[in-house]
């Protein structure tokens, strides 16, 4: 995007017409953080190690606007439910099954209802994982498919990603 060269003789004409500019910046702001939240939950989702699908479709995101975030732009939070208690066992059986392997396109379809939300600026981003308790062993690299500790590389990337966009924009 374009921004307007600020032209101005008063410092009073320039702070009016730099104050104008705020909310744009915003807007651009919160449409990068919400391009990145959607490419690192598409990142997760897809990474997640695939046998039954079960984990690939526990994954859930929300987000919302970041009040009182200490000048962050994105604060994501990943939770994963290590509750084995609540487990289903039954989830994993043949019947029971999510027959899909979840692309990263996939992902990024079932993460787009954050996108055009309307979030201006900073955002708070939860990725949670629900009903797959060993999602947590996956990301220790109990399995084959994916690299020990898969799910904190797809979130530093991501902060770097964003880094790069708002160095564009800013």
């Amino acid at each position: 995007m374009a921004h307007k060269i600020l032209r101005t003789k008063g410092s009073a004409a320039f702070i009016d017409r730099l104050l104008k500019l705020v909310p744009q910046y915003r807007k651009d702001v919160g449409h990068q953080a919400e391009v990145v939240a959607t490419r690192l939950f598409a990142r997760i989702v897809s990474n997640t190690p695939y046998d039954t699908g079960n984990a690939q479709h526990s994954w859930d995101i929300e987000a919302s606007p970041g009040v009182d975030m200490d000048n962050k732009i994105m604060d994501i939070q990943v939770a994963i439910d290590t509750d084995y208690s609540a487990y289903d066992a039954q989830r994993g059986t043949k019947a029971d099954r999510q027959t899909s392997k979840m692309s990263f396109s996939a992902g990024l379809q079932k993460a787009s209802h954050i996108r055009g939300q309307g979030i201006d600026g900073p955002m708070r981003v939860n990725i949670r994982s629900e009903g797959a308790p060993y999602v947590e062993r996956l990301e220790r690299g109990s399995s084959d498919q994916a690299p020990r500790g898969y799910i904190r590389l797809a979130v530093k990337d991501a902060g770097s990603e964003l880094s790069r966009k708002l160095k564009r924009i800013l």
